[in-house]
């Protein structure tokens, strides 16, 4: 009996063995080859270029463009300013449209490391269920600042955010003495971060300034830095690199080396996903040479949104021509 209960068994086990399946070797591509890549800023720095670094493509449309960037996903309700045009804006308090507003206030900047509970605009609306819902707006005048490139009567306009839900933004304009009044509504993408507009021209909505957020990696573009040690605070216009927020990470490293750097190294390192951690100062101004100088002893390295490591380090700020504005940078999938 017992014997006859051990073979069953036995034969069980073996039946059961034989249908378990056996976990496949994770098998990692090979180190990519070392690539060196240009970017077209601009001499006038007219560009901002969006860059893929898993297909090493780029999109690029004007900076100038954009005044205001709308979160554009079906529960997204913050507002970003241009920094790169020094765009700022300020909360008056006020609800009443038809008071007479001036430019006589100390106007804010967005935080530069990209964090949306710091923009200048802040929290304007009243907040609710979860999404999807009609976020309304409290009801306060803004005024913002255009940049100082603006005509006089065109550089403030007073700005009133009524409502955002999960399709769209609904705002009022006018400049500070209430002429050119205007209304528009503004359409989310929700395959990209955000969507844009400018008040030129009674105000342009416009969604095709930057690429699917599954479609680039890193932007090169002109962004305000805010000294905090002056006071007021200084925002200064800098040509840099801003991650894709929430899409990818990068870490940094001054003291391997960029060709001593291996894929089992740079997934010890502590890796950040604020906008700037790349940033502006990956070169300095050689007052000697009256050029800028890149600091390619300095390495970054991305983790793509396809999840690749890639160590990237800056080795030129000029074309062939001798010209500012062209970023090169060699880098390479590890």
């Amino acid at each position: 009996m017992y014997k006859k209960i051990f073979i069953l068994y036995t034969l069980l086990l073996l039946i059961f063995s034989s249908c378990e399946k056996k976990d496949k070797a994770v098998v990692l591509p090979p180190p990519g080859p070392s690539k060196v890549s240009e970017i077209e800023l601009g001499s006038s720095y007219e560009n901002q270029v969006y860059y893929d670094i898993d297909s090493n493509k780029t999109f690029s449309s004007k900076n100038r463009s954009w005044e205001l960037a709308f979160e554009s996903n079906d529960h997204g309700w913050h507002i970003k300013l241009n920094g790169g045009l020094l765009v700022k804006a300020i909360n008056t308090n006020c609800r009443n449209w038809d008071t007479t507003y001036t430019k006589n206030y100390l106007f804010l900047s967005d935080a530069n490391n990209g964090d949306l509970d710091s923009t200048a605009i802040g929290e304007w609306g009243f907040r609710g269920p979860p999404f999807p819902m009609v976020l309304k707006g409290k009801g306060y005048i803004y005024i913002i600042d255009r940049g100082d490139t603006r005509a006089a009567k065109e550089r403030y306009k007073k700005f009133q955010i009524h409502f955002v839900d999960d399709r769209r933004y609904k705002i009022k304009y006018a400049n500070l003495d209430g002429s050119d009044l205007d209304s528009a509504i503004i359409m989310k993408n929700d395959s990209k971060n955000f969507v844009y507009f400018n008040f030129e021209n009674g105000g342009t909505y416009l969604p095709e300034i930057e690429p699917t957020r599954n479609k680039w990696d890193i932007l090169f573009t002109s962004y305000a830095q805010i000294y905090h040690e002056y006071n007021p605070p200084l925002s200064y216009i800098v040509r840099g690199v801003l991650l894709n927020p929430n899409v990818v990470c990068c870490a940094k490293d001054s003291t391997t080396g960029y060709e001593n750097l291996n894929l089992s190294f740079v997934k010890t390192l502590k890796y950040y996903k604020q906008d700037d951690v790349i940033g502006y100062d990956w070169k300095t101004y050689s007052q000697t040479s009256s050029k800028y100088v890149t600091r390619s002893h300095v390495t970054y390295i991305i983790k793509s949104k396809k999840g690749y490591y890639y160590k990237l380090r800056f080795i030129d700020y000029y074309n062939n021509k001798g010209e500012k504005g062209y970023p090169k940078f060699e880098f390479q999938r590890l």
